[in-house]
């Protein structure tokens, strides 16, 4: 899960991308939003190439 702790209006580039049967999606990733996705969604993030791109990272491990 990540939480979009700044809006895109605080820098340039750096959308985070998804493949979903086999087309590109790029969510629009206000202040606040959440994204919520598995380890088998193949996903990244383009080259931010100006301003600072804050997010909260959350992730979910199984107990041995």
């Amino acid at each position: 899960m990540q939480v979009a702790l700044n809006g895109e209006d605080s820098y340039e580039g750096g959308e985070i991308v998804f493949i979903t049967n086999g087309e590109l999606q790029i969510p629009k990733r206000p202040a606040g939003t959440v994204t919520i996705h598995s380890n088998d969604i193949v996903h990244g993030v383009k080259l931010l190439r100006a301003g600072t791109r804050y997010g909260l990272f959350f992730l979910q491990k199984n107990a041995v």
